[in-house]
C-alpha cells in the first residue's frame, strides 16, 4: 500500500513516499519557506525519485503541527484535497507525537517534545510509554522557554530539533533531564505510527483530522488588537 506523506510544519518543508514500512524516496526544499510553491514541487520530486504515481497513492498524510501556521494549513490542504479526489484516506500526526517517538524510551519512561514557538515560548507536552505505545499525558501547550527550562524531572527525556541551536543549547546546559536532538519530523516515524494505528485512514478523516495550532497566530493577535483599537 503506497503512502504520500508531507510535513510543512517546520522550516524545511518535505515530502516522502513508502511502500507498507519501506521508504521509497524522501525529497526536501531546502531554504525554501514559500510552502505553497514548494510543496508540489517537492511532492512530484518525491513521486519520480520513487517511480511511483501520484494514482497509486492509498493514503495521503500530513503533519498537523504545531509549528509554521501558513505550512500547516498548506500541506493539510494539499493532502486533504489529494485524498478527498481520490477517495482515498488521509491520515494526520501531530509533530510533536513524532518527535515523541523518536525517542525509543522504555517501558514508562516519560518523554516531552519541544519546539521553538517563538516570542520567548516553546510548544510541548508530555507522553509516556505504556504497554510499549506513548500516550499523552498532558495537553498540548505554549509555555514560557524560561519556565520549561526548570526541567520536568530527571526521569523525564526532552527531545528537541536539530534546527534550533539556540534552543538545544539552552536544554544541554540543565543536567536534571536526559536531552535528545533529533530531525524535527523523521518520516520512518511518522510512518510507523500510521502502520500502527488499529483504523485503516479513510476519505472521511479528511474532514475528521484538525490541525494542531496550539495557540493563535500573530496575524490574528494583531487583527484582534488593531479592533480593540491597540497598535
Amino acid at each position: 500500500m503506497q503512502k504520500l506523506l508531507v510535513d510543512t510544519a517546520g522550516s524545511r518543508p518535505g515530502a516522502a513516499v513508502f511502500k507498507k514500512d519501506r521508504c521509497l524516496a524522501k525529497v526536501y526544499a531546502e531554504g525554501e519557506k514559500v510552502y505553497n510553491r514548494a510543496v508540489i514541487r517537492i511532492i512530484d520530486e518525491a513521486l519520480k525519485k520513487a517511480g511511483a504515481a501520484l494514482r497509486e497513492t492509498k493514503i495521503f498524510g500530513a503533519v498537523l503541527g504545531p509549528g509554521s501556521f501558513t505550512g500547516i494549513r498548506v500541506g493539510m490542504a494539499v493532502g486533504k484535497a489529494f485524498a478527498w479526489a481520490a477517495g482515498s484516506g488521509f491520515a494526520g500526526v501531530s509533530s510533536l507525537e513524532i518527535m515523541a517517538n523518536s525517542a525509543k524510551t522504555g517501558e514508562g519512561g516519560v518523554v516531552y517534545p519541544v519546539i521553538d514557538a517563538a516570542r520567548g515560548e516553546v510548544y510541548t507536552c508530555g507522553f509516556k510509554k505504556e504497554n510499549n505505545k506513548l500516550t499523552r499525558i498532558s495537553p498540548y501547550i505554549t509555555e514560557k522557554a524560561v519556565k520549561f527550562m526548570e526541567g520536568p524531572g530527571k526521569s523525564a527525556v526532552v527531545v528537541a530539533p536539530e534546527e534550533n541551536d539556540i534552543l538545544v543549547e539552552l536544554l544541554s546546559k540543565n543536567s536534571k533531564i536526559d536531552l535528545i536532538v533529533t530531525e524535527r519530523i523523521k518520516f520512518e516515524i511518522f510512518n510507523e505510527i500510521i502502520e500502527k494505528e488499529q483504523n485503516r485512514p479513510s476519505v472521511k478523516d479528511v474532514f475528521r483530522l484538525l490541525p494542531v495550532y496550539i495557540r493563535k497566530s500573530d496575524a490574528e493577535v494583531n487583527l484582534k488588537n488593531k479592533k480593540r483599537g491597540k497598535k
